[in-house]
């Protein structure tokens, strides 16, 4: 607890001169430090992986999962066919009557995060199509869209039609 007192103290103590702060943690307890540092004008993104406080969420000007960052966790899926890329992402949109949605993931982590529209050049986003067929049988499609539950799937460029995700699999959030 020490620590995070020190770089609590640290942040506010150099707020005059900083535009932007990244906390690396899911503590509830920063959530008062975040306050103060935005109340200076400073933009606050929070990056954690597991028991993130939904406060601190709530409070942070952009909160990023951390498996959602190319190469930072390890890939859980394995395919022997080395052509495939295995990403994570997000499913924002959904249409239940069609059976079909869309999928975000982060391809790479320069600036922009906060910018989700992968159809801006400086978004650190793009799209893939998902069908239902897609997910695994496990995942209870009735609560997609969901921002919180993180799925790991395989990319497919489909000529014509763009990316496509494949053999979606449900990593976190329930």
């Amino acid at each position: 607890s020490n620590a995070d007192l020190d770089m609590a103290v640290d942040a506010l103590m150099q707020s005059e001169r900083l535009d932007y702060v990244l906390i690396v943690s899911g503590d509830g307890d920063f959530v008062q430090v975040v306050r103060a540092l935005q109340n200076k004008g400073c933009r606050v993104e929070v990056l954690a992986f597991n028991n993130v406080s939904q406060d601190l969420k709530n409070e942070a000007d952009v909160f990023t999962s951390g498996y959602l960052v190319p190469q930072l966790a390890p890939i859980e899926m394995h395919d022997s066919n080395n052509d495939k890329k295995i990403v994570r992402g997000v499913c924002y949109s959904f249409n239940h009557e069609k059976g079909y949605g869309f999928m975000r993931f982060m391809k790479d982590i320069s600036g922009g995060l906060w910018i989700t529209d992968s159809r801006k050049s400086e978004s650190a986003y793009q799209t893939a199509f998902v069908h239902n067929s897609q997910f695994q049988s496990n995942i209870d499609l009735n609560k997609l869209p969901n921002r919180e539950m993180i799925f790991e799937f395989e990319l497919r460029n489909v000529e014509g039609k763009g990316l496509q995700a494949e053999y979606v699999k449900l990593l976190e959030g329930r």
